[in-house]
């Protein structure tokens, strides 16, 4: 991810126990957004850096769009 612009999803599962620290990447499943204002940059921005960084799953939930 990058250095100093981490992104901070709505929900992310990971089989790490908790922490104070950055999440390992390698634990990652699925990243959840929930799109009401941030709905372009969710489907655009966020998902190609969660893609450049082989994020195995990633979902989008538009609330204002059912």
């Amino acid at each position: 991810m990058p250095q100093y612009n981490v992104s901070e999803p709505d929900i992310t599962l990971t089989s790490e126990p908790d922490g104070t620290r950055l999440i390992p990447l390698h634990s990652v499943r699925p990243i959840i957004e929930v799109a009401d204002t941030t709905l372009r940059s969710d489907i655009t921005c966020k998902s190609a850096i969660y893609a450049q960084h082989s994020i195995p799953e990633y979902w989008v939930v538009d609330v204002n769009g059912g």
